[in-house]
């Protein structure tokens, strides 16, 4: 899985959280950092899901501000292959 995620820093020291997540189980996270009003960052995640599951399953991505505050701008992508054996 792969995803990009375009942002601004909007209220001084920013800090968010990244989440890759199967179903509501968290299995890749990262945090990125900004110091400063108007701060623009692009935050690239990859991760492989050894462990995909069976059946239908559902992955998203998600951003979380765990300090200040943030807007994301640009385009948001966020990606998947599955690789048979």
């Amino acid at each position: 899985m792969t995803g990009i995620v375009g942002w601004e820093s909007t209220a001084g020291t920013t800090a968010l959280q990244f989440q890759i997540r199967r179903g509501a189980t968290i299995i890749f996270s990262i945090n990125q950092h900004a110091v400063g009003n108007n701060t623009f960052g692009a935050s690239s995640v990859n991760h492989v899901d050894v462990t995909p599951g069976t059946g239908n399953v559902t992955n998203t991505l998600a951003a979380l501000s765990t300090e200040g505050s943030a807007n994301a701008i640009g385009g948001i992508t966020f990606t998947g292959a599955l690789i048979q054996p």
